[in-house]
């Protein structure tokens, strides 16, 4: 009782705060399956933490495979023993140290085995979501960072398979309602969709181009208002593209139509 009891008022902390999210955002997060981002990774690790040369070395095969088809792969919380004790020896105060380092496979076990009997509000529930939510935060990061125009095919590919990776992460959760599940889905076969749409548009209307909130725009931006009018019933037949641009760039529409 006694030993279940330090886990206890342990747990949610650890859950919540600093050590898993810091963690797996700092270690896990920036590998992914690709492997040049695994080799960037490494060279920041290397120069921001030194003494972990050799142990994030050995970390290059476990980085690669943390995500496959979707689906945590588990096993990288113990393979990447080490380097996770590394950093959480350089984030976390002594005290809160000492434990997770004594404790750490048993911790580990708890957030990644699924207990027989799941009220979907166990400690691997609530790290699995966390995991899902990093993979999102990822995406709408990636969103935020393209330019509305300057972007090409091969990144808005990369955003739908996220999509679809994130949609099987969260299909798998309990957390997870079934709004939030669909809302995915729905979004990654509208962005299969944006490219062509955009094209056409701008053949139409070329005009758009020339508005100052599509030079400093985020493709975010536009890719909200598309999706938005995608799942609109009484949007069914209208320009996505124009629709979303016309609700991102109304300054610029209003002006336009002032100086006419």
């Amino acid at each position: 009782m006694k030993h279940f009891m330090i886990f206890a008022v342990f747990l949610l902390p650890i859950v919540n705060g600093f050590m898993l999210s810091d963690c797996y955002e700092k270690v896990l997060v920036p590998c992914k399956t690709k492997h040049e981002n695994v080799l960037k990774f490494m060279n920041e690790m290397t120069s921001e933490l030194p003494p972990l040369t050799d142990a994030v070395n050995k970390q290059e095969k476990t980085c690669r495979d943390v995500m496959r088809d979707g689906v945590i792969n588990k096993t990288v919380f113990f393979e990447s023993k080490s380097c996770l004790l590394s950093i959480a020896k350089e984030k976390c105060i002594p005290e809160d140290f000492a434990f997770f380092y004594g404790n750490y496979d048993e911790l580990m076990g708890l957030y990644t085995k699924k207990p027989e009997n799941d009220f979907c509000d166990s400690a691997y529930d609530k790290f699995y979501k966390m995991q899902c939510k990093q993979m999102e935060s990822g995406i709408k990061k990636s969103m935020k960072n393209l330019n509305a125009l300057s972007w090409a095919d091969s990144d808005v590919k990369e955003l739908v398979r996220g999509l679809k990776d994130y949609q099987k992460c969260a299909e798998k959760s309990c957390e997870f309602y079934e709004k939030e599940k669909k809302e995915s889905e729905v979004l990654a076969d509208a962005l299969e969709n944006i490219e062509i749409d955009m094209k056409t548009t701008f053949e139409q209307y070329p005009h758009l181009l020339k508005y100052k909130c599509m030079e400093t725009g985020s493709f975010a931006h536009i890719a909200s208002g598309y999706y938005a009018c995608k799942i609109d019933e009484q949007k069914k037949n209208k320009n996505c593209v124009k629709s979303a641009i016309a609700s991102f760039c109304q300054k610029d529409v209003i002006a336009e139509f002032e100086d006419m």
